[in-house]
């Protein structure tokens, strides 16, 4: 941090922020860390930095959902989302979609939770290396965020997901937990409905599955 800070370079000082509020998250110092979110969010606007930008609206969503702010966790969440599906960066919606899924999930939109699971599979399978501060040094040209997020046919069938499997974490340490339970609540093939539908329409407009953007 403090020879990030000497080096005078705008973008090394703000990554080393976000690598420091990540690390909060990590410690469970979710308010800290939303408060360096969200001073640091107007900076990589400033300097162009779209994709850490997108980070921060997401570390602002979970520190939201631990603030017991579900509406402005997915106000947040789905922001970051849009705009990382605008840069085409499919590592860091998928892990929008997710947590997106878990805020969904608390205050029982249990259908759409699945289906932003499903489409954050067609994105970015479970277990793929997860984003980090160090994937966000460089905007990337924008595209319409409402264009096929992926190249495979629309129409391809979504993987069987087993429900059972034991939970992943986000890339912030936080249990997802929300297969398995969204399966006992659906049933498994309301679940796998949802899923498949939201695995399918990530390949279309991904951006129809959210929610209301913020003002």
């Amino acid at each position: 941090m403090r020879l990030a800070g000497a080096s005078g370079n705008d973008h090394e000082r703000l990554h080393a922020e976000v690598y420091r509020a990540t690390y909060d998250q990590h410690l469970g110092e979710h308010s800290v860390a939303g408060a360096r979110f969200g001073a640091l969010l107007p900076e990589f606007r400033r300097i162009g930095d779209l994709r850490c930008a997108a980070r921060c609206l997401l570390g602002l969503g979970r520190a939201a959902a631990f603030a017991g702010e579900p509406d402005l966790a997915r106000r947040h969440l789905a922001d970051g989302v849009r705009l990382a599906a605008g840069l085409g960066d499919t590592r860091i919606t998928a892990a929008g979609l997710r947590l997106l899924a878990d805020a969904d999930h608390a205050v029982g939109h249990f259908e759409r939770a699945a289906t932003l699971l499903g489409a954050a599979e067609r994105l970015a399978p479970e277990g793929s290396p997860a984003p980090g501060p160090h994937d966000a040094g460089t905007p990337a040209a924008t595209h319409d965020a409402g264009a096929p997020a992926a190249t495979q046919d629309a129409n391809a069938p979504a993987p069987t997901h087993d429900a059972s499997a034991p939970t992943a974490t986000h890339d912030a340490g936080v249990p997802i937990g929300t297969p398995a339970a969204l399966r006992d609540l659906l049933g498994q093939e309301g679940f796998d409905s949802a899923f498949s539908d939201g695995y399918r329409r990530a390949a279309a407009r991904l951006t129809d599955l959210l929610p209301t953007s913020s003002p």
